[in-house]
């Protein structure tokens, strides 16, 4: 008999020719395999072991883990696409972000608001039954959702309003979903058709309405689901309960949380499509009732709350993915949640939950058979040793991700441990209870501060003992008095009539709770709080008169006014008029320049009149809101002395329009696109999408003016792009001394702003460019919770001593947690030996939440640098931070250049020395540039793919062919690679066949995401002659890694030039 504390190994589904292999491997297991082949299938246990001692239940759940970690928090937290996924179903009550059937499909693609909804469909069980339980979405769960009038089942309010619609199918439809038909059946790819019923899968249909202020990228979803419905036997009349579920009749089962239920089903076999089974298939009679419902009922217990109520004492829940999760795995975890240990003796499973049962033997020093040595094991190595514990499992109330309990110390235990504090931790991924794993943690620690293991021969009365019954055992040898052990193991002997028992010491009262064990947890709200809504700041309005020329008040207006220093990123201020009590509008525009704070509204504004008028910022992706309709009265004014022209406003609409000017003559039309019909050359037009006026030149629309209309001094530095103006654009002489200034501007992180287009980062695992907060209209650089040192810029040149000047925007979504003071951006310093001289560190963890910071600041190269770089380490275990901004340059003292101070003596004498200059067309020609002086690199590109596929093959990228002359040759690469899934490629360089460097390693993202490959290197040797250069790449993992995926290099660029000195 062996005990199985944990079935560490593996059902599986196979006939008797597969099997039979295996068989003798487990002919330990005798009956109970016999009886599983004979049924068509193989039931495999590969038991633990316990070599002369007995382990406790905390030992079992830190042993138990697999060689590849299983993760603490739910299964699937994104939302899988395309691909090969396993089949899933969900036992109990658990979350999934489930897979997406196909890609989002939006409709309508006509009318006003083209794709105003958009739809995922989203299969969450390949087993029928699932119930839809609540909605996360975008980081939040939808609590307002109510019955929809619609083709959906449910809609939820978002702002009051409704923005997502939801239809829940359990897998028991046979028609296909009603508002899929009806919106997409003729779509352009993948129509959806009468025969998509998804029969026997539990999936949803999910619709969002658009709207750019509470949906600025797709959404993540994550659903809570009610688990697949499951046979509980003592809910079962013909089975010895009370129930109407039968065995042979799924539609009578429930769903239900009970692990041991849960176990019970694994072992008799869980149906799938297709007729195929997960599980074992054990005989009923294998399981006997009386024990697995003791087990069963323990699970069902009430526990009191401390904040009142109760809850079952242990409950779980769980997604099984078919392919990839043993039954054997499964059960384990399941087991752990309750506690609960399982044993087969002679092809009967029996299971015990909790705490150890009352003794069934009793025996004393008398009764142990001295014809074999006695083992005592009464205080285990300090490896073996725990007196505190962590545990970590998904949190419903922290969106199901992974959260840590509170943890469990005992400054005595640790005394008597020689002061040292040895934590034990422990995984539950299928328990969801925040005090459930708090009981867990408190009995398997106390469990396991009882040390005392017996190994020991008794004669023929104990022969009916089992592994899991519990003995008392009466030594005064040892100082017992009927001291209660539980068997672990049990090996009878029928021809000596003798018992060798392994057993370890228990105590029922290690499982005493009470409300007052239970420890506070505080978890940080993971509810996104958006930014509030902007209004108007400082709004004021009030009447005023305009004058003219000679200070004479000609006629009214209304003077708005705001707070110009406090409009932030708004670009203007519409406002609209109406007259008191009314709704039609009277005037309605739009001021840019924030910088005056006020603005006089004029068009439409009569005398003497009561009128309301309201604002509101012009703003990107920003919630804002109107003011209040402000009540104004405006000014008596007329427009001319003696003549009343108090005509209405709506007198004088469409009395002008483009026919009442004379030939020749057109006035400027308002549009929201440019006209593609009836276009005449001088057509002038205002586009309100850019409020910009657009002239029609020829066949096309221009912005540009030409430069003689350009008044001096009418256009200020500020309105000059960067790099818009190069030497070529200067005249001959235009730039003298008095206008330039000496110094080096290149940022070195350029691109790090804006939509981070062509960025120089190397990205690592764990940052990625994201468009959901940026400090800048486009993106930002995303730090996630993750560990991972790899993004960084290529090295620049850097010399001891020089300045360099650091300059970027931060903020955090949420306060940090884990090793947050290694979340930072690093400046890192080299020697030439590629050694650290020294690193500035600039942490990250103590921004202040959802506020954008500005760290800058100068560092000085340490002495004996001959290079830096930036590195940017993400080191948390939750929160998200956001880069923005980003620049580094090198700081020089920049001097003035009097005119003329510049001569040809000085170029002589060498006095000046240029890092970069323009010269102007021949000034310089070939006489004055020594032999071999100037180096011209040569390059090869092209447009092709190469597929990488191969994880053992290289691949050629590129190949350049030059003539070398004895110098060393500097070689750089760039592309652009993309994976179809997580993987990692590593590129080489070569001469001919000979490997120059190597190592090059770029990790690339989901499928679809693009990754800028640039990597150089120097080849020191200094032959002549023509001379192959080669690029070449591999996949660094094979297929079976999850960053094994096959890859893609496009885009692809190879330069090579000799060093002349």
């Amino acid at each position: 008999m062996r005990f199985l504390g944990f079935l560490i190994a593996f059902l599986l589904v196979a006939d008797a020719a597969s099997a039979a292999p295996v068989v003798a491997f487990f002919s330990a297991i005798g009956s109970a395999i016999g009886g599983a082949l004979a049924a068509g299938t193989f039931l495999g246990f590969a038991t633990r072991v316990v070599l002369g001692f007995a382990i406790s239940a905390l030992a079992s759940a830190i042993r138990g883990k697999p060689d590849a970690p299983r993760q603490a928090g739910i299964k699937t937290d994104s939302t899988t696409t395309g691909g090969d996924n396993s089949e899933t179903f969900i036992l109990g009550k658990y979350a999934t972000s489930g897979n997406m059937v196909c890609p989002p499909m939006s409709h309508p693609n006509t009318g006003d608001t083209p794709n105003e909804f958009m739809t995922y469909v989203v299969d969450v069980s390949d087993v029928a039954g699932c119930d839809f339980s609540r909605l996360i979405v975008a980081g939040d769960y939808i609590t307002d959702f109510q019955a929809s009038s619609g083709d959906h089942d449910l809609e939820g309010l978002i702002d009051g309003d409704p923005h997502v619609y939801l239809t829940w199918h359990d897998g028991s439809q046979t028609t296909a979903d009603a508002y899929l038909l009806a919106n997409y059946a003729s779509y352009p790819e993948r129509p959806w058709a009468a025969n998509m019923t998804g029969e026997g899968i539990c999936y949803a249909v999910i619709t969002f309405r658009y709207n750019r202020e509470i949906f600025n990228s797709l959404p993540g979803v994550r659903l809570e689901v009610k688990g697949i419905p499951l046979y509980d036997p003592r809910k079962d009349s013909t089975a010895g309960g009370s129930g109407s579920h039968r065995w042979s009749n799924r539609s009578t089962w429930e769903f239900t949380e009970n692990p041991v239920v849960m176990v019970y089903n694994i072992l008799r076999g869980i149906a799938l499509p297709g007729g195929r089974t997960w599980g074992g298939q054990v005989a009923a009679a294998d399981l006997p009732l009386s024990n697995w419902f003791a087990a069963m009922n323990e699970c069902d217990e009430s526990v009191n709350l401390n904040g009142g109520g109760s809850e079952l004492r242990y409950r779980a829940g769980y997604e099984v993915h078919t392919a990839d999760d043993t039954p054997a795995d499964v059960i384990a975890e399941l087991l752990k949640s309750c506690s609960a240990d399982i044993v087969e003796i002679g092809g009967v499973y029996k299971v015990r939950v909790g705490p150890p049962a009352m003794p069934v033997f009793a025996f004393s020093d008398d009764d142990v058979l001295i014809e074999q040595p006695e083992m005592l094991n009464p205080y285990p190595g300090l490896e073996e040793v725990y007196n505190a514990i962590h545990a970590s499992h998904p949190d419903p109330q922290a969106l199901w991700e992974t959260r840590d309990a509170p943890p469990r110390y005992n400054s005595t235990w640790e005394e008597e441990d020689g002061d040292r504090q040895l934590v034990a931790a422990v995984d539950l991924p299928t328990v969801a209870s925040r005090t459930q794993v708090q009981r867990l943690m408190r009995a398997w620690i106390k469990d396991e501060r009882r040390f005392r293991r017996h190994g020991l021969m008794l004669g023929p009365s104990a022969l009916a003992v089992e592994p899991l019954d519990v003995v008392a055992f009466t030594s005064p040898r040892n100082g017992y008095t009927g001291k209660a052990f539980e068997v672990g193991e049990a090996h009878s002997d029928p021809l000596q009539l003798t018992c060798t028992l392994s057993m370890r010491e228990r105590d029922d009262t290690d499982f005493d709770w009470t409300t007052g064990d239970e420890l506070a947890v505080e978890t940080p709200s993971v509810i996104y709080v958006p930014p509030a809504t902007r209004t108007v700041p400082g709004w004021n309005v009030e009447a005023v008169a305009v004058e003219d020329t000679n200070g004479d008040n000609r006629r009214p207006g209304i003077k708005i006014s705001w707070t110009a220093s406090k409009t932030g990123d708004a670009t203007g201020i519409e406002y609209e008029v109406r007259p008191d009590g009314r709704t039609t509008l009277v005037s309605m525009g739009m001021f840019s320049d924030l910088t005056k704070g006020w603005g006089v509204i004029t068009a439409g504004i009569l005398p003497n009149e009561n009128v309301e008028v309201r604002g509101r910022l012009v703003m990107r992706n920003r919630a804002r809101d109107w003011t209040a309709w402000t009540d104004v009265t405006t000014l008596d004014i007329k427009l001319k002395t003696g003549t009343d022209f108090t005509i209405l406003n709506e007198d004088l609409q469409n009395l002008v329009d483009q026919t009442s000017f004379a030939q020749g003559l057109t006035g400027v039309e308002i549009v929201n696109s440019l006209p593609t019909t009836g276009n005449y050359p001088g057509r002038v037009v205002f586009l309100t999408t850019d409020n910009k006026l657009y002239r029609r030149i020829f066949a096309a629309w221009t912005v540009e003016v030409d430069g003689g209309d350009i008044k001096a001094n009418s256009i200020l530095s500020g309105a000059i792009a960067a790099g818009a103006v190069k030497t070529e654009q200067l005249d001959f002489g235009a730039g003298t001394g008095a206008k330039l200034a000496v110094g080096d501007f290149q940022n070195y992180l350029s691109g790090s702003t804006g939509n981070w287009g062509n960025h120089p980062w190397n990205m690592g695992a764990g940052t990625a460019i994201s468009t959901s907060s940026p400090h800048s209209p486009g993106a930002a650089l995303a730090l996630y919770n993750s560990h991972d040192t790899t993004t960084l810029i290529p090295p620049i040149d850097a010399l001891g001593g020089e300045k360099y000047y650091l300059d970027f925007w931060a903020v955090l979504t949420q306060n940090l947690s884990g090793a947050t003071s290694n979340t930072r951006v690093r400046l890192i310093w080299k020697d030439d030996a590629d050694q650290w001289t020294g690193v500035h560190n600039i942490p990250l963890n103590g921004l202040v939440k959802g506020t954008w910071t500005r760290l800058a600041d100068t560092y000085v190269a340490p002495a004996g640098s001959v290079s830096a770089t930036v590195h940017i380490q993400s080191d948390h275990n939750a929160g998200t931070v956001y880069l923005d901004d980003m620049s580094l340059r090198r700081v020089t003292e920049g001097v003035w250049i009097a005119d003329g101070a510049v001569n040809a003596a000085k170029l002589h004498s060498g006095e000046l020395i240029t890092k970069t200059a323009q010269i102007k067309n021949a000034l310089v020609d070939t006489l004055h540039i020594a032999g071999q002086a100037v180096t011209v690199p040569v390059y090869t590109k092209t447009s092709s793919t190469v597929d990488v596929t191969s994880h053992t093959a290289w691949t050629t990228c590129l190949l350049l062919n030059m003539t070398r002359a004895g110098y060393a040759t500097a070689l750089q690469f760039t592309a652009q690679a993309s994976g179809l899934g997580d993987t990692v490629l590593e590129y080489r360089f070569q001469r001919d066949s000979t490997v120059i460097d190597s190592g090059y390693h770029v990790t690339i993202g989901h499928t679809g995401r693009q990754t800028s490959v640039a990597i150089s290197t120097v080849d020191t040797n200094t032959g002549t002659g023509g001379t192959n250069y080669i690029v070449r790449v591999k996949k660094l993992y094979g297929s079976g890694n999850p960053f094994g995926a096959d890859g893609r290099v496009k885009q692809m660029f190879l330069s090579a030039h000799q060093f002349k000195r």
